[in-house]
């Protein structure tokens, strides 16, 4: 599951980091094996399952993902890194459709979507950020707050936001542009969760002028409508019918499409395989303009770290063949290592903590992931402390000393094959 409620366009140096983060609400992170999740409660999109809520109950913690970057040529991302403006399929606009080399991914409507104006790394793999807007441990000023304690600028920050009773407030939504762009962030995603058995007509217009509005401030805005709607903790299971969250999810494609702004279609991390992942996949696939994914690392105790070397790879091998059948990007839009304790208190970042946290990385951006899985264009780290399931789980790269400065050298050391804003 999601660590919600506990709940990732400039370059720097040549990388691009992408940040999701959640505003108001969070997620828990999944994979834990065994435990159901819990339902959310009111104003959390996406209440993370117990203690190992997996989409279908079942064992999550082991995936792993290879991917790899995808080849574009020169002056554009092979992927939807476009979303306001955007030439046909097949050329080039604006300097960003794929190149020779590279695929280019079909947005909305059938255009592929500009390099550079919509959200994904032209080059290089995305590291993407949800800060902490959920924090009881401490304030951590979200996105400049992260920004101050790495000293990286994200490529893409996200926000975890509701529809409830048939509205969507597009203030909140205007003020996470607003709050992105004064931190010198030009992509965000929204992670957009609704309980309503519809999406009433006032709501879509709601969500089209927040759409809207980041394009008059040039900043572009993706939907992550529903994320993990294949777990029963989030609010678009709807007890299983996933009927309701694909007509919900129409419904919120075409407001989002027609102010020009993508769609993001993420499950939760499933074990069943293909067919559990297409039996939430939206009935008109055009409407999916990126593919997401949502995996945890969980330990098995505070004292046994079990991070294994090929989970990362065994999850995208999961959802990748789907992934190439409908040749869209590919992003991993929640991760993270969760490490915790049960004493009573927060725990502080040691040394094990660190080096594992590192190999996460590592393992997110190896270069076997990448030749092997070409859709592959980043990842978002879950920058959050949540306390849930009576255990104080320390996902951040952050918000300790110790995690910011492996993260922010972590970066400089890797510059040559990521992507982050600035």
């Amino acid at each position: 599951m999601t660590p919600r409620n506990r709940v990732f366009s400039g370059l720097f140096a040549g990388l691009s980091v992408a940040l999701v983060g959640a505003c108001g609400t969070t997620t828990e992170p999944r994979g834990e094996a065994g435990a159901t999740g819990v339902a959310g409660s009111a104003g959390n999109p996406a209440h993370s399952g117990g203690s190992g809520g997996s989409p279908a109950g079942g064992a999550a913690t082991g995936g792993n993902a290879g991917n790899s970057t995808p080849s574009a040529g020169t002056g554009g991302n092979a992927g939807v890194s476009g979303g306001v403006s955007g030439g046909s399929a097949g050329t080039s606009s604006t300097g960003g459709g794929a190149s020779s080399g590279g695929t280019s991914s079909v947005g909305s409507g059938g255009n592929a979507p500009s390099a550079g104006a919509g959200g994904l790394a032209a080059s290089g793999l995305e590291v993407d950020i949800l800060p902490d807007y959920d924090n009881a441990k401490s304030n951590t000023n979200g996105i400049a707050g992260f920004i101050t304690r790495t000293g990286v600028v994200p490529h893409l920050v996200s926000n975890y936001m509701n529809i409830n009773g048939g509205s969507f407030s597009t203030s909140q939504a205007q003020s996470f542009v607003d709050e992105a762009l004064a931190a010198g962030v030009k992509h965000i995603a929204i992670s957009l969760a609704t309980s309503d058995t519809d999406v009433s007509s006032a709501a879509q217009a709601q969500i089209a002028a927040a759409v809207s509005y980041g394009a008059q401030k040039a900043v572009s805005v993706q939907i992550r409508f529903g994320y993990e709607m294949n777990g029963n903790w989030s609010p678009s299971y709807h007890g299983g019918d996933f009927s309701i969250f694909k007509n919900t999810w129409a419904k919120v494609a075409s407001a989002v499409h027609g102010a020009g702004g993508l769609m993001v279609w993420a499950p939760n991390v499933d074990g069943g395989g293909q067919n559990a992942y297409r039996a939430v996949l939206p009935d008109d696939h055009s409407t999916i303009d990126i593919v997401g994914l949502d995996f945890y690392h969980f330990n098995s105790s505070e004292t046994n770290l079990t991070l294994g070397s090929g989970e990362v790879d065994k999850a995208f091998a999961g959802i990748y063949p789907l992934v190439k059948e409908l040749n869209k990007p590919f992003v991993l839009t929640e991760t993270a290592v969760s490490y915790f304790v049960t004493s009573g208190a927060w725990p502080t970042a040691s040394s094990d903590e660190i080096a594992e946290k590192q190999a996460w990385l590592e393992q997110l951006t190896s270069s076997t992931l990448l030749v092997k899985y070409p859709l592959y264009r980043g990842f978002a780290w879950f920058d959050y402390n949540k306390h849930e399931s009576d255990q104080f789980r320390d996902f951040s790269i952050s918000q300790q000393p110790a995690e910011a400065t492996m993260f922010s050298n972590w970066v400089t050391q890797n510059r040559a094959r990521l992507d982050v804003g600035g």
